[in-house]
């Protein structure tokens, strides 16, 4: 898997808020993508 696919996939299975230890796992630009992808899907 590459990061864009792993964090659409967060989406369906956590949802809108992620836990405080995936958040911290990612950086400026994946924080962005799955920012907006929830925005897209809403």
């Amino acid at each position: 898997y590459n990061r864009a696919e792993i964090i659409r996939s967060l989406r369906w299975k956590i949802g809108t808020i992620l836990p405080e230890e995936i958040q911290s796992k990612l950086n400026y630009s994946d924080e962005e993508y799955f920012k907006n992808h929830c925005a897209a899907l809403e």
